[in-house]
């Protein structure tokens, strides 16, 4: 093969790769930016419990191990990480009014957010339905 015929097939791979990898953060922004602008981030409390990198995901589009997150009185507050932010996703606050657990287990919950399914650690989604039992 000679040098040209190598750089090309180089370069189409590379223009292949930068297409989905688009398709790939065009679709994760069409899931999570809505939720942004629906729940503007606000400054978390001084007695907030935080903890960092922790799985959620939005429908089918998960951030596992990319979201950090603080817990107050009145928010659930979501912050990505760098990963996560590259993919699109924003600083938000969800106030617990607007989750409505639809499943609680020990580690993990299933929850909605308007149209959005959520799913993330029990820890901190259940304090939107405290009175229902894990699995």
């Amino acid at each position: 093969m000679s040098g040209w015929t190598i750089g090309l097939m180089v370069a189409a791979m590379l223009a292949v790769e930068l297409v989905v990898m688009g398709a790939i953060i065009s679709f994760c922004t069409q899931v999570v930016r809505p939720l942004a602008a629906a729940y503007p981030a606000v400054e978390p409390a001084a007695d907030a419990v935080r903890r960092r990198f922790q799985s959620f995901s939005f429908d089918f589009v998960s951030f596992g191990r990319c979201v950090h997150v603080a817990v107050d009185a009145r928010y659930l507050h979501l912050r990505p990480a760098s990963l996560a932010r590259w993919l699109g996703m924003r600083d938000m606050s969800v106030p617990w009014g607007a989750i409505a657990v639809k499943k609680m287990r020990r580690r993990s919950a299933v929850a909605s957010l308007g149209k959005t399914t959520v799913r993330g650690p029990a820890w901190c989604l259940s304090l939107a339905a405290p009175a229902q039992k894990t699995v």
